[in-house]
């Protein structure tokens, strides 16, 4: 059994939950991402879980401008290299960035820098996994979830200490 809910904020638009008993399985940017998400799990789904709950409480203190660590359980599927990937994504601090390139020497494969960026951009967890936080070595933003780079600079400027804009 699967569970859903929307989250909408202003700054990122609709965000799409799904989840099972056992924790988060993903999050979707967009109805679109969302609808052909649904396809890959179960056909049978409840609108509502308590996880959910957690998860919009700790969204609300983000997008308020607080440093949290999300502790909503996830069931994270993707290769050996993906997942290190993500990993390193989540020990960069909140109002920091890390090139693509950084990651790749990280996680002991400097010349996989493209296949970083590849693993970013299929990270089911955006946000939690904050994968907003890598961006070009040359400090441009590449892109965000595909096409999404709009996304990726209010969240890095909803971070940012220094005030700057990205």
């Amino acid at each position: 059994m699967y569970f859903w809910r929307t989250y909408h904020h202003p700054l990122i638009g609709d965000l799409f939950f799904i989840g099972t008993e056992s924790g988060l399985t993903g999050i979707f940017l967009g109805e679109e991402l969302f609808t052909k998400a649904k396809t890959k799990f179960s056909p049978e789904y409840k609108k509502e879980h308590g996880l959910f709950d957690h998860l919009n409480d700790a969204l609300e203190r983000y997008f308020a401008g607080e440093d949290i660590r999300f502790d909503v359980p996830l069931q994270i599927e993707g290769t050996l290299f993906q997942k290190a990937v993500w990993e390193y994504m989540r020990i960069i601090p909140y109002g920091e960035t890390r090139s693509y390139s950084e990651a790749a020497i990280a996680i002991g494969r400097p010349k996989a820098v493209r296949a970083v960026g590849q693993a970013s951009r299929v990270n089911p967890f955006p946000i939690i996994i904050p994968c907003h936080r890598l961006i070009g070595k040359n400090g441009s933003l590449t892109g965000y979830a595909g096409s999404k780079t709009d996304l990726k600079r209010n969240l890095l400027h909803l971070e940012s200490t220094s005030g700057l804009l990205f």
